[in-house]
């Protein structure tokens, strides 16, 4: 079953890197049109990309039951609506702070997400490659686009000078990044802790991501990256959980997971209309993406952490 994952979870790496192609040749000789362009990033995150978490319910409330927590439907939703709440209101109130602690937080549950089923054990030290593999998503931008991933930062902090990184700052973080990745992955090779063709798997995933920004752009490189490479590997770890037959275990999990998606796009649109009068369009629709991704992604994290947590004790 394990290495059944894998291979569909390559196969998943495979469609990505196919996909960046096939998008910069459609694209490389059309002037898109920038409100468009986002609006339809804005869609695919919104459906694809949060669905891949809209079973988080149903997680949770198992994970309580567990617990022996007595109504563990409305301490659930509270718990969430409560984390989503005062996420919010930090970003509102400490925007700066906020915005790098999602960062950090992102860039481990992204490389975690991406390369912890190429190791047969999950140790504590594979830690470390997994954030600096994932903060990769957020390197090739400032390295590629380094003025325009920090316009995309001023505008969620609402500033005007904000500078994360320059770009000198960038390649030498981005530099030392590889290298200590490069260093990690012979080691871990050298004590037969992950074989070979992982670590060529890691390479191509790494390779994968760095052209989804250098041919296309800030936001289309994000998109595919979290639509196909993050979330469809999630969603294919979740229809195997829900049944080994795939047909099946798709049906469930678009009966499952459709309910809190379209309830999680329309509260996204309705924030998008709630603040386009003061920030256009544009500015609006990017600050709905990420930091309405961001206010998601922690509970959901958090979630998830509780859980792996509670399945190891109990192994």
């Amino acid at each position: 079953m394990f290495f059944h994952l894998r291979k569909k979870q390559f196969i998943i790496d495979v469609i990505f890197f196919i996909s960046i192609f096939i998008l910069y040749f459609f694209i490389k000789d059309i002037k898109i049109n920038k409100t468009l362009e986002i609006l339809i990033c804005f869609g695919f995150i919104s459906i694809i990309g949060i669905s891949h978490g809209a079973l988080d319910h149903i997680k949770g409330q198992n994970y309580l039951i567990s617990k022996k927590f007595s109504y563990p439907n409305v301490f659930f939703y509270l718990f969430y609506i409560t984390f989503i709440f005062l996420f919010f209101m930090c970003w509102i109130l400490f925007p700066i702070i906020s915005l790098i602690i999602f960062l950090i937080i992102s860039s481990f549950h992204f490389g975690k997400e991406d390369i912890e089923i190429l190791f047969d054990e999950k140790k504590k030290y594979f830690y470390t490659l997994y954030f600096l593999k994932g903060s990769l998503v957020i390197l090739f931008p400032l390295y590629i686009f380094n003025n325009e991933t920090n316009l995309i930062f001023n505008i969620l902090t609402q500033t005007k000078d904000f500078l994360l990184l320059d770009k000198y700052l960038s390649q030498i973080l981005l530099l030392c990044n590889l290298l200590i990745q490069l260093f990690l992955i012979l080691f871990f090779l050298k004590k037969k802790l992950i074989k070979l063709t992982s670590v060529l798997i890691i390479v191509f995933q790494v390779f994968s991501v760095f052209i989804s920004f250098y041919f296309t752009n800030i936001l289309i490189g994000f998109t595919l990256y979290f639509c196909i490479s993050h979330s469809f590997k999630n969603i294919i770890n979740i229809i195997y959980e829900n049944n080994k037959n795939f047909k099946i275990g798709l049906h469930k999990f678009i009966r499952d997971a459709a309910p809190l998606t379209l309830v999680t796009f329309g509260v996204l649109v309705l924030m998008i209309f709630a603040i386009i009068n003061n920030e256009g369009l544009i500015n609006a629709t990017l600050k709905t993406i990420f930091i309405g991704i961001a206010c998601l992604a922690l509970p959901h994290i958090v979630l998830h952490f509780l859980i792996e947590r509670s399945n190891e004790k109990k192994s």
